[in-house]
């Protein structure tokens, strides 16, 4: 990319195609596109990848398509290859051609030197490898037991789908803050099935707490009570003088 890009015809149809109106978008999203390329590839040749994950990637769909049609990509059954590599990409992809160029080379000459080509690759290389053992680690890591739930727990919407079900009247939001900052005696490592056991235990102390629910139970059980009185009991009726008389004769 040079400080030209924005106004070439390439550029400007693209913006057309794109139904935008300002190039200055679609410069943004060629070089996501290009940055992607420098990153992922070492030649331009990205195998496998269709139009559609790469649209992702840019975040327009269609984009890919429109690229295709001025000429600046090229779609095949194989993946997607980007035209005029070498003028596009960075200083970083061009040393990781060169490296695995000269890999390769060793390889095919002699495999004792292995040790020789460990040492030949770049310190970019060998950072990016640490950077990959870490987040290795980093992603078992948090696969790990703990006794309080982690921030990377989050409620999918099939687990508020089942809250509806299983657990109706328990706020869904309440108990899951409440859980958030609980802290359990043991470990855990599945916390979806330890917040549905968390909400059914919710369920049943609303049900069991819930002052209506009291307020009807208590009603019931008076009602109990004096059933067996009221159903002994005569009925009154309230005599007037009118009958008062006539019984007396």
């Amino acid at each position: 990319m040079d400080c030209t890009t924005p106004d070439k015809p390439e550029v400007l149809a693209l913006t057309v195609k794109m139904g935008w109106d300002d190039p200055d978008l679609t410069v943004g999203k060629l070089f996501r596109l290009w940055r992607w390329f420098d990153q992922h590839t070492t030649d331009g040749n990205a195998v496998g990848v269709t139009c559609a994950l790469l649209d992702r990637q840019v975040g327009v769909t269609g984009f890919i398509d429109a690229v295709a049609s001025v000429g600046w990509l090229e779609v095949t059954d194989n993946g997607i290859r980007l035209s005029k590599f070498e003028k596009h990409n960075g200083s970083s992809a061009k040393s990781r051609a060169q490296t695995a160029k000269r890999v390769a080379s060793h390889k095919t000459n002699a495999k004792t030197n292995a040790d020789t080509v460990t040492g030949a690759l770049p310190r970019e290389e060998k950072r990016r490898e640490e950077k990959i053992d870490t987040e290795a680690n980093a992603s078992v890591g948090a696969k790990r037991a703990t006794r309080k739930c982690p921030d990377s727990f989050v409620i999918t919407d099939e687990l508020r789908d089942w809250a509806a079900k299983e657990t109706p009247g328990v706020s869904v939001d309440l108990e899951t803050a409440t859980f958030r900052d609980h802290t359990f005696q043991s470990s855990r490592s599945d916390w979806p099935g330890t917040w549905r056991n968390w909400m059914r235990k919710a369920a049943q102390h609303t049900t069991r707490s819930t002052p209506a629910r009291q307020f009807a139970d208590k009603r019931a059980e008076q009602a109990q009570a004096f059933a067996p009185g009221v159903a002994a009991r005569k009925p009154f009726i309230e005599e007037t003088p009118y009958v008062t008389a006539i019984s007396s004769h």
